[in-house]
């Protein structure tokens, strides 16, 4: 009977280990939406502050969401709906997020515009407001002479506080949904 003792504890365990693996690599951007992979959500009264604070940016759609801002607290995930046209500021996501006392881990982007090729990079020009990512990976193959793509990307949040300075952000081509 020992045994049963612990069956409860290793079905808990397992769980866990199985919920924390999960997660990155089923995420879904819609158009005009940013995801956000966060560390540290345990509770939404604790996750207010950061949903206040993110809901303040004026680039987001408060059409959406009730404030433009959504917290999946069971997926560690805040998914951002972003107004048509405006400017996606990642720093200020950045900010915000640290700001509410969470780690901001992985930032998915659907991105949709022209590709182009300059001085060895690919680059898309997001056509919804005009901001320039460069596409890298391994995953680049596909976009090979294609004149537009919408693709969805995503860069490690770490990175974004060292791109203060640059007009047009690296960005790690996920998969491509449509090409032409």
């Amino acid at each position: 009977m020992r045994n049963f003792k612990f069956a409860p504890f290793i079905g808990i365990l397992f769980t866990g280990i199985a919920f924390a693996g999960a997660g990155e690599s089923d995420v879904v951007v819609q158009p005009d939406q940013c995801v956000v992979q966060v560390k540290g959500v345990v509770c939404s009264f604790c996750a207010y502050g950061t949903e206040k604070n993110l809901s303040k940016l004026t680039f987001l759609n408060p059409a959406h969401y009730g404030n433009g801002v959504l917290m999946d607290i069971h997926a560690n995930r805040i998914t951002l709906a972003l107004a048509p046209g405006e400017f996606l500021d990642l720093k200020d996501i950045h900010k915000a997020i640290k700001k509410g006392g969470y780690d901001p881990i992985r930032v998915y982007l659907r991105l949709a515009g022209p590709i182009e090729k300059r001085e060895g990079r690919t680059l898309i020009t997001h056509t919804s407001n005009g901001q320039v990512f460069e596409l890298t990976g391994s995953e680049l193959d596909p976009l090979a002479g294609k004149r537009s793509a919408d693709v969805q990307a995503y860069l490690d949040a770490e990175k974004i506080p060292s791109f203060l300075d640059r007009e047009v952000i690296p960005i790690i081509l996920e998969k491509v949904l449509a090409d032409s």
